[in-house]
């Protein structure tokens, strides 16, 4: 359930983990400070209510409270081995300069003659014939070329190096720099710091996917939109205008069964009828959140 914090000016807290003894009036944001977190990570959303002009907030990661340095122009940037000699090269802290939602539109056109069947997609991503995922060079640049898929799905929030039924171009980059201060960049076209190809994967990232469905038939059809994914996913759909469609399952959480076992399972799928000689629109905004894993695979499954 929400909580309210009120914050005088000059103070400060954790919205998440962090540590009580500098955290004004030892605030606890729901018992998660003062833990020490072991191959994971915490996560928490938080809606502000700022009062002013302007709102700073800086992202620490430390073992010792008294060492954090309380100020918003020293930043971490990109770690690849730490001093302790840990491996963080998972660990991606920067910036894109993306407008922050990944768009698609998609139209299919078919007739009383075309067969039930997954639809069929076309799309060109770009990856690396042959490239291994570990032992490259730390940073180089990835000398990737086009390929057509020819499918009847799509698989998004996956480095198409990686997996190259990855669309890709959903992806986003991490403008950050180096232990060094050099300015570095980590996407799909690039090695990570450890050699790696990189593990980006897009959570928190909203995406809006645009049908449109033709039927130049006589009869009556039915089409089922369905995500097949390996994480959480948040889910609603839109009608044309863009307002939410009543009765279906708006933010639905799905996650894979088999990975989380007694966690809640919620296949998506979306079933529409499309009358005869018409045509049809709707969108499917979605989110892979955070503090999960994997990609999603997409079909559009004509009945």
């Amino acid at each position: 359930q929400p909580i309210t914090y009120r914050l005088p000016a000059g103070e400060h807290i954790y919205v998440m983990g962090g540590t009580t003894s500098d955290s004004y009036n030892k605030t606890n944001v729901f018992s998660t400070a003062n833990k020490k977190v072991s191959g994971g990570c915490s996560n928490g959303a938080v809606l502000f209510e700022v009062i002013g002009d302007n709102a700073e907030a800086a992202f620490y990661a430390y073992k010792k409270a008294e060492k954090v340095q309380h100020d918003n122009t020293t930043h971490q940037g990109y770690v690849a081995v730490g001093a302790d000699g840990v491996e963080y090269g998972r660990q991606l802290i920067g910036y894109d300069n993306c407008h922050g939602v990944v768009d698609a539109n998609l139209t299919w056109e078919f007739s009383d003659y075309t067969n039930p069947q997954p639809l069929p997609v076309t799309y060109t991503n770009y990856y690396k014939d042959g490239i291994r995922e570990s032992g490259n060079v730390p940073y180089s640049k990835i000398e990737s070329t086009p390929h057509v898929q020819n499918k009847t799905y799509w698989v998004t929030h996956i480095n198409p190096q990686s997996s190259h039924d990855g669309v890709g171009t959903d992806m986003t980059k991490y403008y950050t720099v180096n232990s060094k201060g050099e300015k570095i960049v980590i996407d799909s076209d690039h090695i990570d710091g450890l050699g790696y190809t990189a593990n980006i994967g897009n959570w928190m990232i909203d995406y809006l996917e645009n049908y449109t469905f033709v039927n130049h038939g006589t009869k009556e059809r039915k089409i089922t939109i369905g995500f097949t994914n390996t994480g959480s996913v948040a889910v609603l759909v839109r009608d044309s205008e863009g307002k939410y469609i009543e009765g279906t399952a708006q933010y639905t959480i799905c996650t894979a069964q088999s990975t989380y076992g007694d966690a809640i399972y919620d296949r998506f799928e979306y079933t529409v009828k499309v009358p005869a000689k018409s045509v049809l629109q709707f969108s499917v905004e979605y989110n892979l959140l955070a503090n999960s894993c994997g990609y999603v695979k997409h079909t559009a499954i004509l009945e």
